[in-house]
């Protein structure tokens, strides 16, 4: 179990903002910080004050050994050979399968998919993803969000408030309009740009899983 997984999820949203405050030097004055959070949040401040001084500390503790884990995870390239290696960071630069194949060193003969059929490759892959995904700095987990937030915008809708003002024989008078707008065509780019983000179409990923149950139905046979 993952030792952040103690803590409840408003604490670690806390915890997180205060980092992130403190590391783009938002202020030096706690006060601040505790204000930013309670602005963004909404929490109590007496309880934003509370769990930061009771969890702060222990909570840079338990971030910076999943850090460490993470880094040695991404890192680490045992069993795959240089060009699978390069194939990969390229994937995970947001590179298309045949350029990445192109850069990795491959021949023109070889197919992408093929590459990525490997077992050990697929899993490395799927690694990384679910790596980057759990990323609470700026970066690949805050865009995927808010891509998130457009395509279920875009599903659902998001109500637009209109103030009409209306000159009528008692004088002016303002009526209010509330309509859904449902902005599809921004879904469908958010949809996209998430799955160029990750790497994957829906195929893929179905064939990705099936060779990560491959690869592991071959250790468990070489283990008998």
């Amino acid at each position: 179990m993952n030792k952040s997984e103690n803590f409840k999820e408003e604490q670690l949203i806390v915890l997180e903002l205060y980092i992130k405050l403190e590391a783009t030097k938002f202020s030096t004055k706690k006060k601040d910080l505790y204000d930013e959070i309670q602005r963004k949040t909404k929490y109590n401040r007496n309880t934003i004050i509370s769990w930061i001084k009771r969890y702060l500390a222990k909570y840079k503790e338990i971030r910076k050994e999943i850090s460490e884990k993470q880094n040695k995870k991404i890192c680490n390239f045992e069993g795959l050979t240089e060009k699978q290696t390069n194939y990969v960071i390229c994937r995970m630069s947001g590179i298309s399968k045949e350029e990445a194949k192109e850069k990795a060193g491959y021949s023109d003969k070889t197919k992408a998919a093929n590459i990525e059929k490997s077992p050990k490759v697929a899993i490395k892959i799927a690694e990384l993803r679910e790596i980057l995904f759990q990323d609470t700095e700026l970066g690949m987990l805050s865009i995927a969000n808010r891509l998130n937030k457009i395509l279920n915008d875009s599903i659902n809708g998001v109500e637009i408030v209109e103030y009409i003002e209306e000159v009528g024989p008692e004088g002016t008078m303002t009526t209010k309009k509330v309509r859904k707008d449902k902005q599809l065509l921004a879904g469908v780019a958010a949809a996209r740009e998430l799955n160029s983000m990750l790497g994957y179409k829906a195929t893929d990923e179905l064939k990705l899983e099936e060779a990560k149950k491959k690869e592991k139905e071959k250790q468990l046979v070489l283990l008998e």
